[in-house]
């Protein structure tokens, strides 16, 4: 129950700073986007970095501790988890809406809140596998697991606000759709947790499934959205952010 409860207080904290993200709507201008790209590819770069050190590596030690093929199972992994993310996708974009700005908003919102569950997952296996004793999992990875989708969150609602209040919408608005945006991730977060204790055999496999779909999320949303603010500045964030995560995840994990 402890690591129920980490896990929900860790999707917590990633959800509230979603909120703070959001809040930047009634403060910046929405042509200064410099800021969000840095964030956006930092975000990018630590969640990268956390789906290797605090998720693949501890689904190897544990596939090699049940005598599993480890190269299979990260194979088997990222095609359900890319295929999975896939599916959300593409079952959400069928939906018909009244007109054309409202149909690119509708998807770019969808598209943050399809990868806030696996984000939510994410955290909920990173400490639900610390119940079972896997040697590369840690309490400091989970936590800075935890910390880096946070990181990611805080550009993140900035980045569905802002762009909506361009569209015409007004500042409270923008910030409310913002804010829930990420409301998923404490409620995915516990259900990982669950999940690894009800299949701790196939833990290898959910861990995997779950850093195939957040290094999806990262190239397909996360670094094509800096991208749209500033390129360069997105790719500096993303190395930034993933030396950060690998010091801290191989210096205290």
């Amino acid at each position: 129950m402890n690591y129920i409860l980490y896990g929900f207080l860790a999707g917590i904290f990633t959800w509230i700073l979603t909120i703070l993200g959001s809040l930047m709507v009634y403060s910046i201008n929405v042509r200064k986007k410099s800021l969000i790209a840095v964030f956006l590819g930092f975000g990018g770069g630590v969640m990268v970095a956390a789906s290797f050190f605090s998720l693949l590596l501890p689904s190897i030690d544990y596939s090699n501790s049940l005598n599993y093929k480890p190269w299979l199972i990260c194979i088997i992994g990222f095609i359900v988890g890319v295929v999975i993310i896939l599916l959300i996708d593409l079952i959400l974009r069928k939906k018909d809406t009244i007109d054309e700005i409202n149909k690119n908003n509708t998807l770019m919102v969808l598209a943050v809140v399809i990868h806030n569950i696996p984000e939510g997952l994410a955290i909920g296996v990173a400490f639900g596998s610390l119940s079972i004793g896997i040697d590369s999992s840690s309490l400091i990875s989970a936590i800075m697991l935890s910390v880096g989708i946070g990181l990611q969150n805080f550009p993140e609602g900035a980045a569905i606000s802002i762009p909506l209040r361009s569209t015409g919408m007004n500042k409270h608005k923008a910030f409310l759709i913002g804010a829930i945006s990420a409301v998923v991730e404490p409620i995915a977060a516990v259900i990982g947790v669950i999940l690894v204790s009800v299949i701790e055999l196939a833990l290898p496999l959910v861990l995997v499934i779950a850093a195939a779909i957040m290094i999806f999320v990262v190239i397909d949303e996360i670094i094509s959205l800096g991208h749209d603010y500033h390129k360069r500045l997105t790719s500096i964030g993303f190395i930034m952010g993933f030396i950060i995560m690998m010091v801290l995840d191989l210096a205290f994990g």
